[in-house]
């Protein structure tokens, strides 16, 4: 199933015109609009699993930086425990993450993840 298939029309969007999805096409696209449009030819689970992997590397740079302030002695007490979503999952889950990984490459090079351009 395409991303296009779930919002239910097809054609250009501007920012703002995907509703609840908003968030998730801006996080993906790294709030570029110039990517919006490629992200409606994604399958759903390619866009869900770039959205997760944006929201683990946006609050992975937030630990660093709460780490960072923590070690120049500011703060007492421990150090900052890493957040929920960086922390292991029970069982680990890694199904689909070199095709994640391909599919993030392909997309912020500009190419087609379809493979057929």
């Amino acid at each position: 199933m395409e991303f296009s298939d779930v919002l239910g029309r097809g054609g250009r969007r501007e920012p703002g015109e995907y509703g609840e999805w908003d968030d998730v096409v801006r996080a993906v696209a790294e709030h570029r609009a110039d990517r919006f449009d490629r992200l409606l030819t994604w399958r759903l689970r390619d866009l869900l699993l770039a959205y997760r992997w944006r929201v683990r590397e946006d609050a992975l740079a937030h630990w660093r930086h709460d780490v960072l302030v923590w070690a120049t002695g500011r703060f007492d007490g421990p150090m900052p425990d890493p957040p929920r979503s960086l922390q292991p999952a029970e069982p680990v889950d890694v199904d689909g993450l070199g095709e994640l990984l391909a599919t993030q490459r392909a997309f912020t090079e500009g190419r087609s993840i379809r493979g057929d351009a």
